[in-house]
Parts: C-alpha cells; sequence; structure tokens
C-alpha cells in the first residue's frame, strides 16, 4: 500500500509541474525532463526553493526529517 501510495505522490508531482505549462511546446519540453523518481521529484523541488524562501521553509522540513512515523 505504501509503494502505491508514493507512485499517486510522485504522479501528483509531475501532473502540478505540467499544469503550470501554457504552450504545447512547453509541455513537450517538460515532459522529457520530468523527474523519474519521487526522490528525484523532491530534489528538484528542493532545489528550486529561492533564498528568500529558504529560512522560511526549513523549519518545517527539520520538523518532517525528525518526525517519527505514525
Amino acid at each position: 500500500m505504501v509503494k502505491q501510495s508514493l507512485r499517486f505522490r510522485w504522479v501528483e508531482c509531475q501532473v502540478e509541474t505540467l499544469r503550470t505549462c501554457r504552450p504545447i511546446g512547453a509541455v513537450k519540453g517538460a515532459l522529457s525532463s520530468l523527474p523519474r523518481s519521487l526522490d528525484e521529484t523532491y530534489n528538484h523541488i528542493l532545489q528550486d526553493i529561492t533564498q528568500s524562501d529558504l529560512l522560511f521553509g526549513a523549519t518545517p522540513l527539520t520538523w518532517l526529517s525528525l518526525s517519527l512515523p505514525p
């Protein structure tokens, strides 16, 4: 069940990326450069955090990285 939910999360992230593309050429370009795994997707998201948002996002990411699974 966990593997399936991770796959749905990966697809959700990919659809979100494609949703912002307007012309068909941008969609085709995005399709060819989408990350191949959820880990790659998360790395891409983290690399796109702007410097001004870095401090804002650091605290929740710290909480998540140190939290125990339910």
